[in-house]
């Protein structure tokens, strides 16, 4: 009955010992994470002290005013389009697009085209 006892706590024991091999484990990777996790934090605010606050810092002390001068009123309109090609294919690009006002339309291909596409007198066609 002893034997069978002794036997009994012998196997028992060795369930514990393996869980806490494996807390273990976890524990120690735990602790690398944490290290890795406070050594970035720690290069975060250096740079963010060092680098960025100084420029920050400097820029606050600037005064705008004179940098930069008043600014002019826009008083320019946009020209809109009259080339009948250019008209008749805004028109069938916005009935294909189910007719959104103000969609985004390239009209053919290059920077001509793009601005032609955006351009404000567009979307009163």
């Amino acid at each position: 009955m002893l034997t069978e006892d002794a036997k009994q706590i012998f196997d028992l024991s060795r369930g514990p010992y393996s869980r806490l091999a494996a807390l273990a484990g976890h524990v120690e990777k735990l602790g690398r994470s944490l290290e890795s996790t406070v050594k970035s934090c720690n290069g975060f605010v250096g740079l963010m002290e060092r680098q960025v606050l100084s420029t920050a810092r400097k820029l606050n002390k600037l005064d705008e005013s004179t940098v930069l001068g008043p600014l002019a009123a826009i008083e320019a309109s946009s020209r809109e389009l009259s080339a009948m090609e250019l008209v008749a294919k805004l028109e069938a690009q916005r009935e294909a697009d189910g007719g959104t006002a103000g969609s985004t339309t390239v009209l053919g291909s290059g920077p001509a085209s793009l601005a032609a596409a955006n351009c404000a007198s567009c979307s009163r066609v």
